[in-house]
Order: C-alpha cells, then sequence, then structure tokens
C-alpha cells in the first residue's frame, strides 16, 4: 500500500488582492469563495477592518462602480496553490455597529454581487 501525501487547503491561508480599489490586502479578516448556484454566481461576502491610516471606509465610499479583485489561497510558505479573478459591484455595506464598552476593531461587512467570476489557477 502506497501512502498519498495529503495537505489540505486551509481557511487561514488567503490573500484579497483590490485590483482598482485602495484597500490594502490585511484588512479583509474574512471572505466568502465564489459560489454558483443553479448555474448563477450568488453574492459575495467580506469582512474588513477599518484601519485610521488608509481608511477602508473612504476606499468604499469612493469605490468605482465595478470592483475588481483576485482571491489567492496559499500554501504553507505562500504560494498561491489557487487564485480566483472575480468582478462585480457591491449591493450592501454595513458600516457595524460602535459601543463605549467594546473596545475591539471597527468591522466593515460587504456584499458584492458578482458580474464575471474565474478561476485561474488550481493546482
Amino acid at each position: 500500500m502506497k501512502f498519498e501525501e495529503f495537505e489540505p487547503k486551509t481557511n487561514n491561508r488567503f490573500l484579497v488582492t483590490f485590483l482598482n480599489i485602495d484597500i490594502p490586502s490585511f484588512v479583509v479578516f474574512k471572505v466568502r469563495r465564489p459560489r454558483l448556484c443553479e448555474g448563477k454566481w450568488t453574492p459575495m461576502s467580506f469582512e474588513m477592518w477599518d484601519p485610521i491610516e488608509k481608511s477602508t471606509t473612504r476606499a468604499l465610499y469612493d469605490r468605482p462602480e465595478l470592483i475588481d479583485l483576485t482571491l489567492s489561497l496559499l500554501t504553507p510558505v505562500g504560494e498561491i496553490t489557487e487564485e480566483w479573478r472575480i468582478k462585480g459591484k457591491i449591493s450592501e455595506i454595513n458600516w457595524g455597529v460602535l459601543d463605549w464598552s467594546n473596545g475591539d476593531p471597527v468591522e466593515i461587512q460587504v456584499m458584492m454581487d458578482i458580474v464575471e467570476c474565474d478561476l485561474i489557477i488550481d493546482n
């Protein structure tokens, strides 16, 4: 019996790179991968932090009509093992709840309708 090597992709090794909007990759801490339902792409969701410098709020407020991005899944050493090229229109932005009793970072939730989606790399 031959041992087959297996290295699963993990949820915490990903990078979202916005190609036409000034949002740094490190602010996106949660994202839903593209999902196909009955031949149609369903909306994609992102959760982001809002830094003081390079404000995510400002970048989203001034956004272009069509967002262009890549979603990359990474190996343990940071190589790209899967990459999606996605274009979409933001359908909802939730700038979050502020609370005097909570010192956590401000979070922004974004929903984006996918207009175009291609799997570029899948090793």
